[in-house]
């Protein structure tokens, strides 16, 4: 039958919808639908079965989210059509906090999450979404508590998802970042090395690894091993040769951090760092092309403290004895350090 003929057949509108979509057509195939949602709405609830019903909330409301239409999934599922026989079902209510989530909403979606994972078990007249059952709702309950700072239920949450699918890089890396920003460095990293091996050529994992090792002076040693595998993995990626470089100076190897400093692209803090080594190092060239003084002068300030805070007592030793070579160098540095320094 076609829909010119049943124009307000939700049923037709729906199917015509969902091909439309799977075509591609899919700003039409919403068009179907929304007019399939409106034709609903107005129908006696007796005229409406549990399964049209469903069925349309959640490929609607699915097909929304893929076109990143949060507001306009809010508005159908807290429609009066949706919740007024028997409520929302766990993947409508899923949909529903991930759009909040999307929102910034972050109460409201810790809301319908928890309703989402409390009618997991829940007979449906529809097909659900596979994702309900694979952690996704308490991997996105985690998240959101997170970011509320409620941190005993972020952690209870993350490792419910991590439990129902311990092998998702999602869930493991997220975790990570959520460790290392509550000081626990260790189990962060070794939440990392579990999913390095799913795709050791993917710079993130390392990336995030290097700046958990790198912030702690206890595990600078740790961080010359990480990046030096990450390289061979990523050999290219100049956010880890800089911190390949890092790790170099701070464990005292100046010589072979000029060498990865060298390989980045020009910048003050490129430049900074090879004047700090060389310095370090006792060599006192009188000027370095391209050199913007001032900003230049700072980033040497911001590395000098890093050393500092890492109690790199031999090359802040070095750095002092030779320090009359940065005079004529960068002056401003010179000046705002001589202060610190005496």
């Amino acid at each position: 039958m076609d829909v010119n003929e049943q124009p307000k057949d939700p049923n037709i509108l729906m199917n015509l919808g969902l091909e439309l979509c799977r075509s591609g057509k899919i700003d039409e195939g919403l068009t179907n639908y929304a007019k399939a949602f409106d034709i609903l709405s107005k129908m006696p609830g007796e005229s409406v079965t549990a399964e049209m019903r469903e069925t349309l909330l959640t490929q609607y409301s699915a097909i929304l989210f893929s076109k990143q239409k949060y507001s306009e999934i809010t508005c159908v599922l807290t429609s009066k059509f949706a919740n007024k026989y028997g409520g929302l079902n766990a993947s409508q209510h899923y949909l529903l906090g991930i759009s909040y989530y999307k929102l910034k909403k972050i109460n409201e979606s810790v809301v319908e999450l928890k309703l989402c994972i409390n009618k997991l078990k829940e007979q449906t007249n529809s097909h659900p979404l596979q994702e309900i059952y694979q952690g996704e709702p308490h991997y996105l309950l985690a998240v959101s508590y997170a970011v509320l700072n409620r941190v005993k239920e972020a952690e209870r949450e993350f490792n419910k998802a991590i439990k129902e699918n311990p092998d998702s890089y999602k869930f493991n890396y997220d975790y990570a970042r959520f460790l290392a920003g509550q000081c626990n460095l260790v189990k962060a990293l070794e939440f990392l090395n579990k999913i390095i091996p799913q795709n050791p050529s993917n710079p993130a994992v390392w990336q995030l690894g290097a700046r958990i090792a790198l912030n702690n002076r206890k595990l600078t040693e740790f961080a010359l091993d990480w990046t030096q595998e990450a390289l061979k993995f990523c050999p290219d990626n100049p956010e880890l040769i800089e911190y390949r470089a890092d790790a170099l100076l701070l464990n005292g190897h100046v010589e072979e951090a000029i060498e990865c400093f060298e390989r980045l692209p020009e910048s003050a803090r490129r430049q900074a760092s090879i004047i700090f080594c060389e310095i370090i190092s006792g060599v006192c060239n009188k000027s370095y092309d391209k050199v913007d003084e001032r900003v230049v002068s700072y980033e040497l300030i911001r590395l000098y403290h890093q050393c500092l805070n890492a109690k790199t007592v031999s090359l802040i030793n070095c750095f002092h004895k030779n320090f009359g070579c940065l005079q004529p160098v960068l002056p401003t540095a010179f000046t705002i350090l001589k202060q610190a320094i005496n």
